[in-house]
């Protein structure tokens, strides 16, 4: 059995539309330049979007690169990160305090990628028993440190993460 983690919304983000519109853009949408964004960018940059959620940042945009990468970004108070989906598999990193960058790296695995939001997300939520540090069953992929319960925020459709289990195909 495997689990997948589905919204309590009905209704898709304006992220994640402009994520399924960056799959249609017409050759040369960039001054003469650029193409549709491959599916396998735009399958990485939903699961960058997954990321963010868990990690309790709500507040997202996308972009689309003209050279077929997709730049992501998520706002908390006066955090900013940036993270841009490389064609070559890889994700780049900005992180911003105050319009002040703090750190960043680039051409890093999803899971490092995944180490420096939980980082970003535990200075920005703490570690007040809002994570999980270990989920218990060291035989399934891990499932790094989360944010239990998302912020409330005005106008949010994605405040409450509901697991479902999936029978395995």
């Amino acid at each position: 059995m495997t689990w997948t983690f589905m919204t309590s919304a009905s209704s898709p983000t304006r992220t994640q539309k402009k994520l399924v519109y960056f799959s249609t853009l017409p050759h040369g949408w960039h001054y003469g330049k650029g193409d549709a964004i491959a599916n396998a960018v735009l399958d990485r940059a939903n699961r960058v979007f997954r990321d963010f959620m868990f990690a309790g940042l709500t507040r997202t945009d996308a972009m689309p690169g003209a050279d077929g990468e997709v730049l992501l970004t998520a706002n908390h108070r006066g955090h900013y990160i940036g993270v841009t989906v490389e064609t070559d598999g890889t994700y780049s990193i900005v992180h911003e305090r105050n319009d002040e960058e703090c750190c960043s790296l680039e051409h890093v695995n999803h899971r490092q990628l995944r180490e420096q939001l939980h980082s970003v997300a535990r200075e920005i939520w703490g570690t007040s028993g809002s994570f999980i540090q270990s989920t218990g069953n060291e035989g399934a992929p891990a499932l790094g440190t989360w944010r239990l319960r998302a912020p409330a925020t005005r106008g949010c459709r994605y405040s409450k993460v509901i697991a479902q289990p999936r029978e395995a195909a």
